[in-house]
């Protein structure tokens, strides 16, 4: 991670603020309608988790045009609710029935051992992409940190779709290489 001074630190603060003040109400709106009445709940750790998620890569916001941020904010939470369901364990789905293995609920939660692997990857990976050259970093945040589609980062980017999905490829080639380097270091290769 690089030094920032405290003016761009504040700048930075600033914007965020700005982009919360103006487009919180309705990313909890969608956040919300996207949930349903079961998980409304959560609507809020949704928004907040975008929020926070573009507080760590602020350097992403430059590339993004000032008309599509709420696109983009918008994008990001969608993203966020998909994977709320993708990791929502199916068992809270009971069915009602006499057999009683239906009432018998798993814990589908990872090992702390898993959540941690998982971390570590994901840290890794963070680290990695940030060490890609200009051309592909914005690309592969969008793509690996924002969970966007390929199509809504040509859009945001104002790139054809077929130049994003090469950069994809391209950074995704780099950034295996670069994780190749980082594990012989590990491991002493």
């Amino acid at each position: 991670m690089s030094y920032q001074t405290p003016q761009k630190e504040r700048s930075e603060a600033n914007d965020l603020t700005n982009l919360f003040q103006d487009y919180s109400s309705d990313l909890l709106t969608y956040a919300r309608y996207r949930l349903g009445g079961l998980h409304n709940d959560m609507a809020e750790d949704i928004v907040q988790e975008a929020f926070l998620s573009l507080w760590k890569n602020m350097g992403i916001l430059e590339k993004v045009p000032p008309e599509d941020r709420k696109r983009f904010l918008l994008s990001i939470v969608k993203c966020r609710v998909v994977d709320f369901f993708r990791k929502e364990p199916s068992a809270d789905k009971v069915s009602i029935d006499d057999d009683e293995s239906y009432f018998q609920l798993q814990d589908f939660s990872p090992s702390i051992e898993v959540q941690m692997e998982t971390k570590e990857l994901s840290e890794a990976i963070h680290a990695a992409i940030q060490k890609l050259g200009d051309t592909y970093r914005p690309v592969m945040e969008m793509k690996y940190i924002f969970h966007l589609k390929e199509s809504d980062i040509a859009k945001l980017l104002n790139l054809p779709e077929k130049t994003v999905s090469v950069r994809i490829y391209r950074g995704r080639q780099q950034l295996q290489e670069l994780l190749r380097e980082r594990m012989l270091e590990i491991h002493g290769g």
